[in-house]
């Protein structure tokens, strides 16, 4: 369960350096936050995915959360102004940490067949 907690937090401070690059218009500096993310998701989610299946795709989940959750709320803009680009800057941007998290998971189901399952 820690490491779901580690992966929140380190998904709201990624989520805070992705939204502060974003208006800076450094575009390196947000590459290197997404790779960073990327990378963090991908290894958190592989040691939570050796203990089991759950608690890898839960860790997956929650690093993602805060972009998630973004997009949910920049709904609000795409009704009411029309403007559908930060919807799907973030759904994208959550989209694609899941995936990465996923992708950790499945690493460690193929190391390791044995591995209870989800459920």
């Amino acid at each position: 369960m820690g490491i779901v907690i580690i992966q929140i937090v380190l998904g709201i401070f990624a989520f805070f350096l992705f939204f502060s690059g974003m208006f800076n218009g450094l575009t390196a500096y947000l590459v290197m936050v997404a790779v960073a993310s990327l990378v963090v998701t991908l290894g958190l989610s592989y040691y939570a995915g050796r203990e089991s299946t759950q608690m890898g795709v839960k860790a997956a989940l929650a690093f993602a959360a805060p972009g998630l959750l973004f997009a949910l709320l920049s709904i609000g803009d795409a009704f009411a102004y029309g403007n559908l680009y930060p919807l799907l800057f973030w759904s994208a941007a959550g989209l694609v940490a899941v995936l990465a998290g996923l992708v950790g998971v499945g690493i460690a189901r193929k190391q390791n067949p044995a591995l209870p399952k989800a459920g």
